[in-house]
């Protein structure tokens, strides 16, 4: 999956991917590596990835994993691009076929400044309280 943001301004683009991982084939070992990334077809770079599947199945038949993995970034303001890719761990069983679907990709962005914060007095009740706006 591939997604791109445009930000006003500095701050914090904080990344979300999932899919399900359709494995099957064998009985031996088949897993997947998934990550975020700005490079398309980058290397898996750790601490960032995340791995789904077993090292033994009980047939070569199917077998299905919910896979996630978050990523946040801080940016300028500008326009960027980001991949949610997977790939098969080396070392799989000869045979073994790794799957992904249903895969999305979600960023939110995070302004770091939020402009000035005043307080206000307002009575409640005869209360006086402190109540904080931002501007």
């Amino acid at each position: 999956a591939t997604l791109s943001i445009t930000i006003p301004t500095v701050g914090y683009i904080v990344l979300e991917g999932k899919t399900i991982a359709w494995l099957e084939g064998v009985t031996g070992q088949n897993e997947i590596y998934m990550q975020i990334d700005e490079t398309e077809g980058g290397n898996i770079v750790s601490p960032y990835w995340t791995k789904a599947g077993l090292q033994a199945y009980a047939s070569s038949g199917q077998a299905f994993f919910p896979v996630s993995c978050q990523r946040t970034f801080s940016k300028n303001a500008g326009t960027y691009t980001f991949y949610l890719e997977a790939q098969p761990v080396t070392g799989n069983a000869a045979g073994a076929t790794t799957n992904l679907y249903t895969t999305q990709l979600r960023a939110i962005f995070y302004p770091t400044t939020y402009g000035v914060v005043t307080s206000t007095n307002e009575s409640s009740e005869g209360l006086d309280e402190s109540i904080p706006s931002v501007k």
